[in-house]
């Protein structure tokens, strides 16, 4: 049990150890990289087991993480959200603008 001040008593001073945070861990999240990079820190895994598990290519799953590639393809999001347990804002589908383009005039 540690008791602080405990071996040194006439000090303030508190040496109790803090776990460090995963190297690498985003603490907000913000692209669909960011979320897959977390939860493979999370589960201690390398990028190519991770790859694995998804069903890509590391090439593929490494593209991902760095940002390369934004959004996944519709045949990879369903692994991806079992694979985060969740499903992240940023992997759902955008809405078209419904604006109205001008056609062009020669």
């Amino acid at each position: 049990m540690y008791i602080p001040g405990a071996m040194f008593p006439f000090s303030q001073l508190d040496v109790s150890i803090k776990h460090p945070a995963l190297v690498g861990y985003i603490e907000n999240p913000q692209t669909f990289g960011n979320h897959i990079r977390n939860r493979r820190l999370e589960l201690k895994l390398s990028q190519p087991k991770a790859a694995e598990l998804l069903g890509v290519e590391f090439s593929t799953y490494r593209k991902w993480e760095w940002g390369m590639i934004a959004n996944p393809l519709p045949k990879h999001r369903e692994k991806i959200i079992e694979f985060l347990g969740y499903h992240p804002e940023c992997l759902k589908p955008k809405r078209r603008s419904t604006k109205q383009i001008a056609p062009r005039t020669a």
